[in-house]
């Protein structure tokens, strides 16, 4: 019997199987205000539903000065990073490049949040 529909490619049975390892909550970046113009934004990253994840190098954002390393050491170059969309419910990769020279606040321009209440949806 076929699962799958051939016109669409689409599961018949309305469930999607994905398999993870969990061993506690997954603390990540939330991105909580985007601003115009920035680095972040040029990245296409979006305010309250996109969340930092790590890197392509495989660095893990699990805490703030995971991410500040990374901002560092990529400072003028592009970051490529993992990025998860709550609204889509999908994780792309994105090439942030942080910088001092935009007119806006810090080398991303975004508010984050990170800790028990930013863990992923």
């Amino acid at each position: 019997r076929r699962w799958t529909s051939a016109a669409t490619n689409a599961g018949l049975t309305g469930l999607k199987v994905a398999f993870d390892n969990y061993y506690g909550p997954l603390h990540v970046v939330r991105l909580l205000n985007v601003q115009q113009g920035s680095p972040a934004a040029a990245a296409g990253l979006q305010s309250n539903s996109d969340y930092l994840l790590g890197t392509l190098g495989g660095v893990a954002f699990r805490n703030s000065a995971a991410l500040v390393g990374c901002v560092r050491q990529s400072l003028n170059k592009p970051m490529h990073v993992y990025v998860y969309s709550s609204v889509a419910d999908t994780v792309r990769v994105a090439s942030l490049v942080p910088s001092s020279s935009w007119p806006g606040e810090g080398l991303l321009g975004c508010d984050i949040g990170i800790g028990q209440s930013h863990v992923l949806p």
